[in-house]
């Protein structure tokens, strides 16, 4: 497998990566630069021809970002281009609405449009709706994809491809884990191997405030603007957070939190906002609700948000006191927002709310310096205005920060990550935690670069620079040359890769600029002798592999290849091996062939340094690698030798903070008992060991302080919860770390807040150990109830639908077609003393216990004669629900509880109850199901 970025690599803009899996090759997203890069706003696609073309499209979400190249790309190819469905609607409005865009630009000043209208329509006729979850084969079935929801925005998914015999790919796409009020978060997990990650890192090294907190600042300060009689503008990208800021405002003014005024909509908003009710099934149930109340959740007869339909009218509304203006652009790049701006920064009751990413040339993140200082000029446009309006910026993001990102590729366990979509001081902050977490391999590949990746199992990621190793120093490639070369080709990819001539050129070291025919031609002729340890692919003259037959391939050393450079990253191990026993602590080492380096961590590296300087000192002579020690202590490694010297009489007040810049552990405890003077000779062996410090504490118990923990502390006090419910049957589903406006808690998730409150004894312990507070999750855990009050109804009774959950009472509701009623009690029983709640059966039609009643027969029928009804085909599944279900059918080899079906013409059966099981027993490749047979009457599928 093999990753080549073609666009936003080591930028925010013009996402597009070409994969390289089972044979074939796709892109995934072709998205516009947010600003010009060399002249250009467009990925590099010229890359695309010179690798053989493609065979494929993929497009993770709708954003221009991530899809407003399509048009130039299907001027040269014709090839299947798949989506969601929401993805392609909103697809067509974006494309259509920058057609507009670029042929006013062409009245203005002159501008040469990207594409046309032919352009788009091919796009658009080469679109594959995918629904989220369902495998699609690709390629003739040597590549399977998934599309897995992933928040952001309506439609948005991360794409997941395997290919045969080489691996899976996940590329994130924009995430957010967030629940927003018009789509739910990302949820992370998936039961199959990830080999590699692409995944964006926009905003790397920063953690997001609470959502809450800020939607009701956003909301308080549009209460003071309006209260004032002044207008606030909020510049919101059209496609998301638009729809977000309209359903936070209006919304409020509906609950009486904030005074009624129009709430006046510009830009390309309103036709988005089309596609969001269209899609009821992809939404929040809250908004799901909001549609089938009001049909538009946005425009209503009686509502307080107006669309502006004519431009002229928008003299009016910049006019209009008071009022909230929402329309795009979010950066104030162009679009209506940048007019209403114009208007309003002069204006001393008006405000401007910044809700999104500002790119940092942007007249957004210009606003916001002013703003810092207090005052200044700020060019809109063509006109430069002072500004005199208020100006806020609000966290409403709809990107996973930090904590959110590690905590993703955590949960699916992948040890592979290219950071992708984020700046360069994004991406370093970002590596550097998902380093100091142990997440495995990180890579920053940039504009050109490849990522190759080799099967399962095998050595897997190699980086390959753009402008190749520089080994050649502005030497032109000899034919005594080849043999280094072909060695270095084998110690990192083994013998079944394939190679053109220009790659195997440009790692040789040839700049782009001299891969002229002549030279191709020349190398072509060395690598085609007999003499040569590279051979030609049968059929494919111009595509060459090394030579198996003639090689003596991963054995030789560097003196028998006639390469004089550095050695091989198989030799460099066997040799950091000789020189690094055990206990040196080193427990990882990265190579970066691109630039020579080799780094080496580990867990004490102050330590490290002194100890091993001439080992580290031979290694680099010998092995001509670049040698380096990671500088950051491994605080796992840390916090576990604390440990070993902390007396068990200690009782924490707080977790240990760590101080890496001053080299130094500060730990808190209510009382010192031993004194600290009775472990001075471990403290001492401690300092000795890791070259930290550790500053110990006693304060009064009336004196704790709850402080936010680094993420690893976090981890620790996560372990000592599982540990203390270890074995215990009400064992807690969940835990979370909450962050309040001040105070971070940590969150246990009960199967119900009843069961939980079972346990306060043990939490209050908890509390005291660890020194957080913690609190029960209110919610219940309805998908796991409801599994229990099925596993509870014997199946002659005969369920007719799924059981209802009413938190509000504490109450489950089952509805059965026949019961016996001397059961019900001790059934009701039982469900209490599991779930907290109380259980209510009800028998359909008569309370009488020995009034028969016909109920549908229970057989089990053949999944592939399952019909799936229209109106259930593109309905968004619960993934948590789908995992639980997964494991228990594993277990139990059928479903906990049967379908519910209607037999239909030629053997088939119509799905009336029970999608979830179905796609469960479907991905297991069961090959039957338990349903309920119902035999009458005929249904439409």
């Amino acid at each position: 497998m093999r990753m080549m970025f073609l666009g936003g690599a080591d930028e925010v803009g013009g996402s597009c990566v070409l994969i390289e899996i089972g044979g074939h090759r796709l892109i995934v997203d072709c998205g516009i630069r947010l600003k010009e890069r060399g002249g250009n706003i467009l990925p590099n696609l010229s890359q695309i021809a010179q690798v053989g073309g493609i065979e494929g499209v993929i497009v993770t979400h709708g954003h221009l970002d991530h899809c407003g190249s399509l048009p130039v790309l299907y001027q040269v190819v014709n090839v299947p281009l798949y989506m969601t469905m929401p993805t392609l609607n909103i697809l067509r409005v974006m494309l259509q609405d920058a057609l507009k865009v670029m042929e006013l630009e062409r009245l203005k000043d002159g501008e040469v449009p990207l594409y046309s209208l032919p352009e788009v329509e091919k796009v658009m006729m080469a679109a594959h709706p995918v629904p989220f979850w369902k495998r699609v084969e690709l390629c003739n079935g040597d590549v399977s994809l998934i599309m897995y929801p992933c928040g952001h925005i309506l439609g948005a998914a991360s794409v997941i491809l395997e290919g045969k015999g080489d691996g899976t790919v996940m590329v994130s796409g924009d995430i957010s884990f967030t629940r927003q009020r018009t789509i739910e978060g990302m949820e992370a997990g998936v039961d199959f191997r990830v080999d590699v990650m692409v995944l964006e890192s926009t905003y790397g090294g920063k953690l997001h405030a609470d959502r809450q907190v800020e939607e009701d600042r956003l909301v308080r300060q549009a209460g003071e603007v309006v209260g004032e009689g002044g207008a606030m503008l909020v510049p919101a990208f059209a496609l998301g957070r638009a729809q977000e800021v309209i359903l936070i405002l209006a919304s409020a003014m509906e609950e009486g939190r904030l005074s009624k005024v129009p709430i006046i909509v510009d830009g390309l908003v309103r036709n988005i906002c089309k596609v969001y009710r269209t899609y009821p099934e992809y939404v929040t149930g809250w908004l799901k609700k909001r549609i089938a109340k009001f049909g538009d959740p946005f425009f209503y007869d009686g509502g307080v948000v107006t669309a502006v339909g004519d431009p002229k009218e928008r003299e009016k509304y910049v006019k209009l006191r008071p009022a909230i203006i929402v329309s795009s652009s979010g950066m104030l790049v162009g679009g209506p927002s940048q007019g209403y701006a114009q208007e309003l920064a002069q204006d001393v009751k008006s405000f401007i709310a910044i809700t999104g990413y500002q790119d940092e040339e942007s007249p957004g993140r210009k606003l916001q310096t002013l703003a810092e200082i207090g005052k200044g000029e700020l060019t809109l446009g063509d006109k430069v205005v002072d500004l005199n309006c208020g100006i806020g910026t609000y966290s409403l993001s709809a990107h996973a920060d930090t904590s959110q990102l590690i905590s993703l590729v955590r949960s699916i366990g992948c040890k592979r990550v290219a950071l992708v979509h984020g700046d360069g001081k994004a991406r370093d902050e970002l590596e550097k935690a998902m380093l100091s977490c142990e997440l495995g391999e990180i890579y920053k590949p940039g504009l050109g670069e490849e990522v190759v990746v080799k099967r399962p199992g095998k050595k897997q990621v190699a980086l390959l620079g753009s402008e190749g190793t520089g080994a050649s120093d502005g030497k032109e490639l000899q034919r005594e040359d080849l043999l280094g070369l072909a060695q270095r080709f084998l110690d990192r990819d083994g013998r079944s890769r394939t190679y053109t001539v220009q790659e195997i050129m440009k790692e040789w070291g040839y700049p782009p600029e001299h891969l002229t025919l002549e030279k191709i031609m020349r190398v072509k002729e060395f690598l085609q002798r007999e003499t040569s340890p590279f051979m030609p692919e049968k059929k494919k003259g111009f595509i060459f592999r090394v030579r198996a037959n003639n090689f003596k391939g991963l054995e030789l050393s560097a003196e028998e290849s006639g390469w004089s450079g550095r050695w091989s990253e198989q030799a460099t191990v066997k040799k950091i091996e000789e020189l690094f026993p055990e206990e040196s602590g080193l427990y990882k080492r990265s190579f970066k062939a691109e630039t020579d380096e080799l780094v080496l961590f580990f867990y004490f590296p102050k330590i490290a340094q002194v100890c091993y300087k001439t080992q580290i000192a031979q290694l680099s002579c010998e092995t001509k690698w670049n040698v380096s020690v990671w500088s950051r202590v491994h605080q796992q490694a840390l916090i576990e030798e604390f440990q070993k010297i902390l007396p068990m009489e200690w009782e924490l007040s707080k977790p240990s903070s760590i101080y890496e810049e001053e080299e130094k552990i500060v730990v808190w405890v209510k009382r010192i008992n031993p004194p600290v003077e009775e472990i001075a000779a471990k403290i001492i062996e401690f300092r000795e060991k890791t070259g930290f410090d550790c500053n110990i504490f006693e304060v009064e118990a009336e004196s704790r302080q709850l402080v936010q923990t680094q993420p690893l502390n976090i981890n620790l006090v996560c372990s000592k919860i599982k540990k203390r419910f270890a074995g215990i049957v009400e064992y807690p589903v969940k835990i979370s770390l909450k962050r309040e406006a001040e105070e971070p808690y940590i969150e246990l998730g009960f199967i119900s807040l009843q069961v939980g409150e079972r346990y306060k004894e043990i939490i209050d312990e908890l509390e005291r150990k660890v020194g957080w507070r913690i609190e029960i999750r209110p919610q219940p855990d309805q998908f796991t109830m409801k599994e229990i009050a099925k596993g509870l109804i014997p199946t002659g009774w005969g369920r007719v639908s799924e059981p209802k959950v009413f938190s509000d009472v504490q109450l489950v509701v089952v509805e059965v077609y026949n019961w016996e009623k001397e059961r019900v009690e001790r059934i009701s029983q039982e469900f209490q003393s599991k779930t907290g709640y109380a259980l209510s059966i009800k028998c359909v039609g008569t309370d009488a216990v020995d009034k028969e009643i016909s109920q549908p027969a229970i057989t089990k029928i053949f999944l592939d004669k399952i019909v799936i009804p229209k109106k259930l085909q593109n309905v968004q599944i619960n993934v948590g629900k789908l995992e639980k279900l997964k494991k228990q059918l594993r277990e139990l080899k059928s479903c906990p509880s049967p379908i519910e079906v209607k037999r239909i013409s030629g053997g088939r059966y119509v799905l009336l109850d029970g999608l979830v099981r179905v796609m469960a027993a479907q991905q297991l490749e069961l090959k039957e199901i338990e349903a309920y047979v119902r035999e009458n009457d005929k249904c439409e599928s």
